[in-house]
């Protein structure tokens, strides 16, 4: 994900007696310029990029009367080995507004404004990208009526552009679990390497500890009785009731070893995780959803501790920590229900119905018209 800034300056019409003059408010920082790939964020398999085509932003006239400005470039995202599987690709733009004396000091929302400005979906997943290059044109238009990027002793306003890619990972599970059975999830992460030419060492990542546990979360609504049941003023609806949450833990494990760590260039982890409801105190609850708003949900968290490890190109082996470490933490969501059981199920035992009957040989019966002959005949001893 990246968000650089997008500085903007307006140039406006002031009149004075006895003539008019243009004046240009010029802003700091750089104007809208080329977000190189190598520049972004670092994936093992791709990075992302951007660049600008069109000139430097300017809103020309006041904010009345301005029609402001067509911004145009393109989304630059290089992959470095095919093929990339993408989940999405989205953009979006924002005016970012810092109060630098806000209305309460400690407030993160008076201190921090933001408007979304435009979306945009850029690529719909899932896809498979090619080994290269790929371009993806786009374009925005800077309203007239907007302000000018500004940094001063009271308020900074900024515009962000935030592009962020998901890429499709190495995470192998099943969605659905059953309370007394054990499953399985394999996990596959990759960027544990990373060498710098420029200073002659290499960085490690190493996977110290790996933690998961699995929720579950029940949310519903305590109705009241007619006799319970609050006044309401007339025009106001009656609440409905009163929200109950509740979660708890069903099953967990620390686990220090049993994966596999690969420092090559292209360093990864592997591993396969064993996960169950183990949880003896509490029995869980198999996940449901009514209409009178009884819904029980799971999920499986995970959670892993990496440190950060340095060495020389030439002596790999001896690597030293850094003091850095990471806590790379997913959220997977889980529907746990029972097993269905061996016994036939009672649809396949209904007696058909009248229209599954099949056809039977047609009744014979004589026209009602038809002449019958009888022949007596005699019958001697």
């Amino acid at each position: 994900m990246m968000e650089p800034a997008v500085p903007c300056s307006r140039e406006e019409n002031h009149k004075s007696h006895p003539y008019h003059h243009h004046r240009r408010r010029a802003l700091p920082g750089l104007l809208f310029g080329a977000f190189k790939p190598n520049e972004s964020g670092q994936y093992s398999n791709a990075s992302l990029g951007w660049k600008i085509e069109s000139p430097p932003v300017v809103l020309h006239g006041d904010a009345q009367n301005s029609t402001g400005v067509l911004v145009s470039g393109q989304l630059l995202l290089a992959v470095r080995k095919a093929p990339c599987e993408i989940e999405s690709f989205k953009a979006w733009l924002q005016m970012h507004v810092i109060q630098k004396r806000p209305y309460q000091r400690h407030c993160p929302d008076c201190i921090n404004q933001k408007m979304d400005l435009k979306n945009w979906t850029v690529l719909e997943g899932p896809a498979a990208l090619n080994q290269g290059l790929n371009e993806f044109p786009f374009s925005f238009l800077l309203e007239g009526h907007l302000p000018a990027t500004t940094d001063n002793s009271v308020i900074a306003v900024k515009y962000e552009f935030t592009i962020e890619v998901k890429l499709k990972h190495g995470l192998y599970y099943s969605q659905v679990i059953h309370p007394n059975e054990i499953n399985k999830l394999q996990l596959r992460l990759e960027g544990f390497v990373k060498t710098s030419n420029e200073v002659n060492s290499v960085e490690y990542w190493t996977l110290k500890r790996l933690s998961w546990k699995l929720e579950e979360h029940l949310n519903t609504i305590a109705p009241a009785c007619t006799k319970h049941l609050p006044s309401t003023k007339k025009g106001h609806v009656a609440m409905k009731g009163i929200e109950r949450v509740g979660s708890r833990t069903v099953g967990s494990a620390d686990l220090s070893t049993g994966w596999k760590l690969d420092y090559s260039p292209n360093g990864y982890a592997e591993m396969e995780i064993e996960y169950q409801c183990n949880n003896s105190c509490s029995k869980p609850v198999c996940g449901m959803k009514t209409h009178d708003d009884i819904n029980v949900t799971h999920q499986l968290v995970l959670q892993l501790v990496v440190v950060q490890e340095f060495a020389s190109i030439n002596r790999p082996k001896h690597a030293n920590p850094t003091g850095v470490a990471r806590i790379l933490r997913m959220h997977l969501g889980m529907t746990l229900t029972e097993r269905a059981s061996l016994s036939v199920s009672c649809e396949n035992e209904a007696p058909p119905i009248y229209k599954d009957v099949p056809p039977s040989p047609p009744l014979y019966e004589p026209p009602s018209n038809a002449l019958i002959t009888i022949h007596p005949r005699r019958v001697s001893n």
